[in-house]
């Protein structure tokens, strides 16, 4: 995860624990999906098979949250960031599902997500 990801991310998340698990108006948690998986090219791939064969998945989102009756995915991005094709693909998997899924890019998307998705005042 870039740099601006991981702050964005870890605020974001700050927000939710105190908004959501602490009030007990929802759950969420990460999904650790797109770290380096080792120290050289060899463990890598091992390390990456070993994922795979979890269940690890290319494009899942970053953020599951889960409310009652809903479930909604985050991906977080820096302001320029893009979603991969992977990412595009999981997004239209969980739409098809009847789920929700945001791209949050900024403090400002999220507290909108919040406030307008969440019902929640920050």
């Amino acid at each position: 995860m870039k740099h601006e990801e991981h702050i964005l991310q870890k605020w974001f998340c700050q927000l939710l624990y105190y908004k959501l698990i602490l009030q007990k108006k929802g759950f969420f948690f990460a999904i650790p999906n797109g770290e380096i998986r080792g120290k050289d090219r060899l463990h890598s791939i091992i390390t990456g098979k070993r994922l795979k064969d979890e269940g690890v998945k290319a494009g899942v989102a970053d953020l599951c949250i889960l409310l009652k009756n809903q479930t909604i995915f985050i991906e977080m991005k820096t302001e320029k960031g893009k979603q991969t094709i992977y990412q595009k693909e999981f997004e239209a998997i969980v739409k098809s599902y009847g789920h929700q899924y945001y791209v949050l890019h900024s403090i400002k998307e999220c507290e909108e997500f919040l406030k307008n998705v969440l019902k929640i005042d920050i």
